[in-house]
């Protein structure tokens, strides 16, 4: 009867002996093969979300834009789609508050700014809900141009970048670069 008792327990012993490789920890093969799996697959160690699923990310599309030349100088108009949205992990909505909206060159110098900036059919701030994204279309100028402005901005690729803060974090503004687009020049 001693012996059958005894021998459970040191079939468990030596298991766990040999698991734990003599006390030091996963053997070195078990952890070798671990971190190979991890680094085919890229899986993560921690349950964590991307940035984007709990957080804001906008981004800017369709831009429009045309300089036009008159009596008492020149003027700019345009438009361009901000699309807004809140990752579906976030714990709540963001309060988006639109900063400046300027024209910049591609190299990102500065050529117009501030542009006169409405949202159409849209009142600031914008309430984002987590979810599928918001977009808000926005109508930019009429800003009066100098000539040599007007010349700088018909001459060269431009796109637009605005500033907003959001309430998810914490109020910081982040600039919204949109895409390069040429500006229509009328005489």
């Amino acid at each position: 009867m001693l012996s059958t008792s005894l021998a459970p327990k040191r079939e468990a012993s030596r298991i766990s002996s040999h698991a734990s490789h003599k006390g030091r920890g996963p053997s070195p093969l078990l952890a070798l093969l671990l971190s190979v799996a991890i680094a085919f697959t890229g899986a993560p160690l921690c349950g964590c979300a991307d940035k984007s699923d709990i957080s804001l990310t906008a981004t800017m599309s369709e831009p429009h834009g045309s300089a036009t030349a008159g009596v008492f100088g020149a003027t700019f108009t345009g438009d361009s789609t901000l699309v807004l949205q809140v990752g579906e992990q976030s714990s709540g909505t963001s309060t988006v508050t639109l900063e400046s909206f300027s024209l910049n060159s591609a190299s990102l110098e500065s050529l117009v700014s501030p542009l006169n900036a409405k949202p159409r059919g849209a009142q600031l701030p914008i309430v984002v809900s987590p979810g599928p994204a918001t977009k808000v279309v926005f109508d930019l100028g009429p800003t009066e141009l100098s000539e040599a402005q007007r010349t700088r901005i018909c001459g060269e690729s431009v796109l637009y970048v605005a500033s907003i803060s959001d309430s998810l974090s914490g109020g910081q503004v982040s600039q919204v670069q949109g895409p390069a687009f040429t500006v229509s020049c009328l005489p």
